[in-house]
């Protein structure tokens, strides 16, 4: 029993740290479902139904998906609003705290988010220039 309970966590586990590693290599898809966050943070205060705003968010992050594997100007527009927009949350989150200020908190949630985009597009162009050869 006590095997069963050890496997079922270490494959919860492994399930998130997949998922992680996931995002991170595939960082355009974390910016569009944040941008699809953001947009639900924004239809919050509208009296809609929870179905009406799933759908406005998943419409917003694939259309924002396909807008960043196509033009490059879109990529890196919705690659600044996801640094934006980290940038909020981390001060939304710290905004309270008595021991570290919250605009520290987003300086530094914004600038790692715009490491791992520049590290999603050094790999992105990487496998491009692999394709072409």
């Amino acid at each position: 029993m006590i095997r069963i309970f050890i496997r079922l966590i270490i494959a919860y586990i492994s399930i998130h740290i997949r998922i992680v590693f996931f995002l991170m290599k595939h960082f355009d898809v974390t910016n569009s479902l944040l941008t699809g966050l953001f947009a639900d943070m924004l239809l919050n205060k509208l009296e809609l139904s929870i179905w009406i705003r799933i759908g406005i968010v998943v419409v917003i992050a694939i259309g924002c998906f396909s807008l960043q594997h196509f033009f490059i100007p879109a990529r890196i527009i919705i690659s600044a609003f996801s640094c934006f927009i980290c940038g909020a949350i981390a001060y939304a989150v710290f905004k309270d705290n008595k021991v570290f200020s919250p605009y520290i908190a987003m300086i530094i949630v914004a600038i790692l988010t715009g490491i791992l985009n520049w590290l999603c597009w050094k790999n992105r162009t990487k496998t491009l220039k692999m394709d072409e050869e």
